[in-house]
């Protein structure tokens, strides 16, 4: 296997990128196993640079005529904007000989989330993962890893973009602080949803198709998420005071708002195969971050559809496969 670190430089506000690349060669120059950086120069070239490498397998096959060809894991070394970017160049490729892992060093990270007891942080336990199938979101023609979100929310993450490159702000201080700004903007949206062939009229505040289960840095929205479970999560919250969004800020930071009888009344929830939002007016719409304006948005799940390489919790074995002289997957 041929291990492919993309390193997105602004990540982190820039800081991490600056020694990522010499703790890399730190960690693999000792193991022998072939490798590669590459440094993004702008958004989109991370996916398009997948895409471009496993096109090289594709030339690669041609000349071995049925031979194996070496397989390909990519480092998505970044954000959820960079993992985004990575695994839709992976799914785009075509190739089911590849996968996909995170480095994090961006100032959300939320999907790792979903793997609470992985250190994805530690390069070679991250070597010696082992893949397995995750789901993804189609979104329209954008791939979603994590979440979808529609409405107050997206309008909250454009802010929370800006306000993380402040100094001494993180994701989860910038979602907070993007709130409280957007709170004196508009509130509600009059969306048509179509859920699994269901429709649903109502005045919302958010919708939110889940993958996973956070983002925003640390808001857990879709508590009863699974990333391969073969369903996505839709979550919808009604319109209420401004006064009500304060109150149930906590709740929905810490995921029980599907479970406090306090506020059932305003929240939908069920998991669903497909989702279409319809709206008269272009509303905000970000996934995984990358944020847009549609009046229509149509969202599918893609049951197991990428190799996802998590860490071990008990640590690689990388000593006793290093001395093998073989490559540990």
């Amino acid at each position: 296997m041929e291990h492919i670190f993309i390193i997105n430089p602004i990540a982190g506000k820039g800081k991490a990128a600056r020694s990522l690349q010499r703790k890399i060669e730190g960690s693999m120059e000792p193991l022998g196993w072939p490798y590669q950086i590459y440094v993004t120069q702008a958004a989109g070239d991370a996916r398009d640079f997948v895409i471009r490498r496993c096109r090289m397998l594709e030339a690669s096959d041609q000349v071995a005529h049925g031979i194996e060809p070496v397989r390909l894991r990519f480092y998505a070394c970044g954000g959820d904007g960079t993992l985004n970017e990575v695994a839709s160049g992976a799914v785009r490729s075509g190739r089911a000989d590849v996968s996909v892992t995170s480095y994090p060093c961006g100032t959300g990270n939320d999907f790792i989330k979903n793997f609470p007891k992985a250190d994805f942080s530690d390069i070679r336990a991250l070597v010696s993962a082992r893949d397995r199938k995750i789901d993804l979101l189609r979104i329209d023609d954008h791939y979603a890893v994590n979440i979808c979100n529609i409405g107050f929310d997206a309008e909250i993450a454009y802010h929370t973009n800006k306000f993380k490159k402040l100094p001494l702000i993180d994701g989860s201080m910038a979602y907070t602080i993007a709130i409280f700004y957007c709170l004196m903007k508009k509130t509600n949206y009059p969306f048509e949803l179509e859920v699994d062939g269901k429709i649903l009229r109502n005045a919302y505040l958010l919708a939110v198709i889940a993958n996973g289960q956070f983002y925003g840095g640390a808001y857990k929205a879709a508590p009863f998420a699974k990333v391969s479970d073969g369903r996505m999560d839709f979550v919808g919250v009604l319109k209420m005071p401004r006064w009500k969004m304060l109150s149930v800020l906590r709740l929905y930071k810490e995921g029980l708002h599907l479970a406090s009888p306090k506020i059932r009344h305003l929240i939908q929830n069920e998991a669903c195969g497909s989702f279409i939002l319809r709206s008269k007016e272009p509303v905000p719409v970000s996934i995984d971050g990358d944020i847009f304006q549609a009046s229509e948005v149509r969202a599918e799940i893609l049951p197991g559809i990428l190799n996802f390489a998590v860490p071990s919790t008990e640590g690689p074995d990388w000593r006793r496969e290093n001395r093998e002289g073989g490559d540990p997957i």
